[in-house]
């Protein structure tokens, strides 16, 4: 490897350097971006997305630049036998061609998280069964289905009966924060 590297002339050598600091940083990144690893370890230049996204000034955008117009560059000076300055320009059109797809690579990830997160008060008239024996003030369990998702949450009620097992209820209102006032939904026994 040693033995390429030195039979390169200058413009070769900085076209070498350029893909292989450029190919390491962008495999490290990749990787810890894939792993679930701190993959935000740059400092982005561009606008802050604050949200882990690919920023195109950025430590991660700037070494898929340079991994490219080295590669490219190389190749076109060496390989294709091109000028210096087209194989300077072959370069940089790649790297950028680059930076932007690897952007857009980023943001398609970003776009397929999800928090997890549910917001209880979407549970306001939401319609379910009793999953446990829902009484007074002392509590139970309920059935309903909040942003899409199946969930079994505390649940009182108050209006002084107790709810069995089974019972189709409709939730009214939250108590401290995340337990359900549910009552029976009227609706049902029609």
């Amino acid at each position: 490897m040693l033995e390429w590297f030195g039979s390169l002339e200058g413009l070769d050598q900085f076209f070498a350097v350029c893909a292989g600091l450029g190919g390491v940083f962008t495999l490290v990144r990749l990787a810890l971006s894939l792993l679930g690893g701190d993959a935000d370890v740059d400092v982005d230049l561009d606008v802050d997305h604050g949200d882990g996204t690919f920023g195109l000034l950025s430590l991660q955008g700037l070494s898929a630049f340079f991994m490219m117009f080295g590669l490219i560059g190389l190749g076109c000076h060496v390989e294709l036998q091109l000028s210096p300055a087209l194989s300077i320009i072959g370069g940089i059109g790649a790297g950028l061609l680059m930076t932007l797809l690897m952007a857009r690579i980023f943001d398609l990830f970003h776009a397929m998280q999800s928090s997890g997160n549910i917001d209880l008060s979407n549970a306001i008239g939401a319609e379910g069964t009793v999953y446990l024996t829902v009484k007074t003030k002392v509590g139970g369990k309920a059935r309903v289905t909040v942003q899409k998702r199946l969930r079994v949450l505390d649940a009182v009620t108050h209006d002084g009966r107790d709810l069995p097992t089974g019972t189709a209820i409709v939730v009214t209102a939250l108590e401290s924060g995340n337990v359900l006032v549910v009552t029976a939904n009227q609706a049902s026994r029609a």
